[in-house]
């Protein structure tokens, strides 16, 4: 059965001064030289922001795009971690509906772009603030927009067991407040399926009562949960859910600890895809899914990022930088 809350929320501020927005895009090189005897150097490639990803340091934490070649790219944001910024959570990206959604500390904020979306413009006050925390923070890590950009959704710990989180669904364009949806499992990573105007599913990881984690949907109409992963091993909490298709293709992928290999399952939960040897299931679907961008590491210490065909073929090293949540401009 169903449970929902409203979720209260105290109000509070974000230091905007502390965040550095992108200059114009800059080419990490690449660049081919002319030496046709003193003439003219080409034009520079237009640079065509493709795909998103965050980077970090020791000192800071970015949200850079980069073209799909990977050989140019803009800063759209940097937190400095010794500012009372704090720290960068989660990202989505609506490139239908020009916004960014990402969590900073405990907030939650909406940031929209007009024609250029390494240049973004963001609200004097936070889409959701002060959100309940585990601990010394709210576990907002992993946030995503509905197909038409209208809603986010994203895990929050219990209010009645921290032990445990449940789905939140924010419907942006109604103006009303997060409504908290407890499923019965512990919830870790949830997504809008990529035809969720008619299945009106949300995907997640979870475990069940006993401990035993799979993938799940639940119905945003109903209230029904179903399985769509059983276990098979150690699934992963992190999975990643293909783009909006109108053939009506879906695809779930997800990790098995045990094995290290990706799956990638239909919307029935059956395996469709060849078994990829993976890092973890940070990855992402081109925005005609017929791409994926995934991180694969041999001594996991040293973690390249590879782009390939769907089914893992014809994968090269994309960059030898370590990425976090890659995410197409979609």
């Amino acid at each position: 059965m169903r449970t929902t809350r409203k979720i209260s929320i105290a109000m509070s501020s974000i230091m905007i001064g502390s965040i550095a927005f992108a200059a114009p895009p800059e080419g990490k090189g690449g660049g081919k030289g002319g030496g046709g005897g003193g003439g003219e150097d080409p034009p520079a490639e237009t640079f065509v922001p493709a795909i998103a990803y965050k980077v970090e340091t020791a000192k800071y934490e970015d949200i850079r795009l980069s073209n799909v070649e990977g050989d140019q790219s803009c800063l759209v944001m940097r937190v400095q971690k010794s500012n009372a910024a704090g720290r960068l959570r989660g990202f989505t990206y609506s490139a239908s509906r020009k916004r960014l959604a990402y969590g900073l500390n405990n907030d939650l904020y909406l940031a929209t772009w007009s024609d250029d979306p390494c240049n973004i413009q963001i609200g004097s006050s936070p889409l959701v603030p002060g959100l309940p925390t585990y601990g010394t923070r709210a576990d907002i890590s992993n946030v995503d927009f509905s197909p038409d950009g209208s809603k986010l959704v994203w895990a929050l710990n219990s209010q009645t067991d921290d032990e445990t989180r449940d789905i939140v669904v924010l419907d942006i364009d109604a103006g009303t407040p997060p409504e908290r949806i407890e499923t019965g499992f512990n919830v870790f990573d949830p997504s809008f399926s990529p035809d969720f105007a008619d299945s009106r599913e949300i995907f997640f990881t979870g475990d069940n009562s006993v401990g035993i984690r799979v993938v799940g949907a639940y119905n945003l109409d109903t209230g029904a949960t179903r399985t769509v992963v059983p276990s098979s091993g150690n699934l992963d909490s992190s999975m990643a859910v293909s783009n909006p298709d109108p053939s009506g293709f879906v695809r779930i992928a997800v990790r098995d600890n045990n094995s290290e290999l990706l799956q990638q399952h239909d919307a029935q939960g059956t395996l469709s895809e060849a078994l990829i040897s993976a890092r973890d299931a940070n990855l992402a679907y081109s925005c005609d899914n017929s791409l994926i961008l995934y991180r694969f590491s041999v001594n996991w210490k040293n973690v390249d990022v590879y782009l390939g065909s769907r089914d893992g073929t014809s994968a090269q090293i994309w960059s030898s930088e370590d990425l976090r949540d890659p995410e197409w401009l979609c």
